[in-house]
């Protein structure tokens, strides 16, 4: 009996254990726009300019606010703007200018003029 008890002990520990360590994985679905608002993305690298990195601060489900770091600077705002998203598609307005890219759960991708890419991914 004594044996049986510890036996039960075990494997009730174990499967503790075990249910415990697993990471829950939550699947967000980035192409709402709801679930951007209070994200941060950052593009490492920024082809052909003086910019050390970039990010894109997600304000609501409509605003979004572009920053930049350059050497010797500090970070700051370059622009506010408005975006909209169909599909994986994603199309922000700022100023007088227009972007347009591709998102998913990891990352927002954009194309510059020269046909480099500009990868933002969420932080």
């Amino acid at each position: 009996m004594k044996k049986q008890i510890q036996h039960i002990g075990i494997t009730m520990l174990t499967l503790l254990v075990l249910a415990c360590s697993k990471d829950e994985v939550v699947d967000i679905d980035y192409s709402i726009p709801e679930n951007l608002v209070g994200t941060t993305w950052e593009a490492p690298s920024f082809p052909g300019t003086s910019v050390e990195y970039a990010l894109l601060d997600f304000l609501s489900e409509t605003r979004v606010q572009a920053l930049t770091k350059r050497a010797e600077q500090e970070i700051q705002v370059d622009w506010t703007g408005v975006f909209e998203i169909v599909s994986d598609s994603i199309f922000i307005t700022y100023e007088i200018e227009g972007l347009r890219g591709l998102i998913s759960q990891t990352d927002i991708i954009f194309e510059n003029d020269n046909g480099e890419e500009i990868r933002f991914s969420l932080q």
